[in-house]
């Protein structure tokens, strides 16, 4: 379960730093602007598995945190907060995607300095490839 929350989290991350506009253009017309912030919402709650497996620096947990905290402002703001037009001109959505941008910095760091985790990690490959049909015995 880690290793998917820990990619939800990377991917979540990774859209709300994109630029408002390149945001507006995965949004296509069809999905409303808080898509942006239902997936950080449904996995926010689930990184402390990352936690207990050191995935997550304080450091970078504070900021996560943070990002929370902006996007639930946004949230008491009401739906003139969750507009293609906030996206581009409020301030709060600016320093979200200031904090995820800098959130995903922290999470690359630290997969370089550690074996990142596997998105499926799958069976292990066999030690030797099985003979062929036109192997000799």
């Amino acid at each position: 379960m880690t290793d998917w929350v820990y990619f939800q989290l990377r991917e979540t991350l990774t859209q709300l730093s994109w630029t408002a506009d390149r945001q507006i253009a995965w949004l296509n017309g069809r999905l409303p602007v808080d898509e942006l912030a239902l997936d950080y919402d449904g996995i926010y709650p689930a990184i402390w598995s990352l936690r207990e497996a050191g995935w997550i620096s304080p450091e970078l947990d504070a900021v996560l945190a943070e990002i929370n905290r902006l996007l639930t402002v946004l949230t008491d703001e009401g739906d003139d907060a969750w507009t293609e037009e906030a996206l581009k001109a409020n301030p709060r959505w600016a320093e979200t995607r200031r904090l995820a941008s800098h959130a995903r910095a922290l999470m690359v760091n630290a997969e370089s300095s550690r074996a990142a985790p596997h998105a499926s990690p799958g069976p292990p490959p066999p030690a030797d490839p099985p003979p062929s049909r036109t192997d000799p015995p």
